[in-house]
């Protein structure tokens, strides 16, 4: 069985019907490289997971509401096929159609309410992410006449379902706050010469995750032995600079030497120093 798994996030179609969102799907297609791989190749199963970042907010004739989560939100989707089959008769694909809930279930005359949620999804084979991630945004605006008469109307730009881009979490959709410090997650145990990921995150000043930022990241050395190859391969190989998704980035990095090593990073003018990290032989 293979263990240098690769997934490819291909990209999307997406559907939208109206303004309502009622009817906004979108097909995420991952392609196992590389290629020429057969379905008796796996051991094990893939599996489709996801996030969001969301912001609700109901303001009129009934007390005022206000939600905003950050959190997983892996559920079922509305149709998943995680089986790689060869559709083009040479590579596997995978497939994960989704799309976003109508909000205006429940809403009291004389209310209004707006939802505005930034997903990434991706592919994990034996718990280990192995693609890229996948974006997506909605944003919802419906509005309750005194009458009952139920209406779509929001700020400018509302009520659409888009792939591949996101969305500001605010009322009005303008855009979040400036970017205030950058996280680092990193497991403080890693084996040397495996690969193991590190992501960076952008906040804004409310300790929220700064959605709208993607400038570019940058990995440095804090503390350890910097990578060379000669008269060995040693030290800590780092990739280069990488723009944020939504404000997120994952890095791939090998290190080479048994020790302990921190990591810097620095996007938009601030820095964050990673937890130790003791690299075992």
């Amino acid at each position: 069985m293979r263990d240098d798994l690769n997934v490819c996030d291909l990209g999307y179609v997406e559907k939208c019907n109206g303004n309502t969102c009622s009817q906004a799907f979108h097909l995420g297609v991952a392609k196992a490289v590389p290629s020429g791989l057969e379905r008796s190749d796996f051991a094990a199963s893939f599996v489709y997971r996801r996030h969001v970042t969301k912001l609700t907010r109901v303001v009129g004739a009934n007390p005022n509401t206000y939600s905003r989560l950050d959190e997983d939100d892996t559920t079922d989707p509305l149709a998943t096929d995680v089986t790689p089959d060869k559709d083009d008769g040479t590579d596997l694909y995978m497939y994960y159609l989704d799309g976003p809930s109508n909000i205006h279930t429940g809403l009291a005359p004389g209310d209004a309410k707006r939802r505005r949620s930034n997903f990434y999804e991706w592919v994990t084979y034996q718990g280990v992410i192995c693609s890229d991630y996948w974006r997506w945004y909605e944003r919802q605006a419906w509005t309750k006449a005194a009458n009952g008469t139920l209406t779509n109307a929001g700020a400018a730009g509302d009520n659409v379902a888009k792939s591949g881009a996101t969305t500001p979490l605010s009322w009005d959709l303008s855009s979040a706050g400036p970017l205030v410090q950058l996280g680092v997650s990193v497991a403080p145990t890693q084996t040397a010469t495996v690969p193991f990921p590190l992501v960076v995150v952008a906040f804004d000043s409310v300790g929220k995750i700064k959605t709208d930022f993607s400038g570019e990241i940058t990995l440095t050395l804090d503390t350890g032995t910097p990578y060379t190859t000669t008269p060995t391969v040693q030290g800590v190989e780092l990739p280069g600079a990488l723009h944020a998704m939504s404000g997120v980035r994952r890095f791939s990095i090998t290190a080479h030497t048994a020790e302990t090593i921190k990591i810097k990073a620095t996007a938009g003018g601030k820095t964050k120093i990673s937890n130790p990290v003791t690299v075992t032989p």
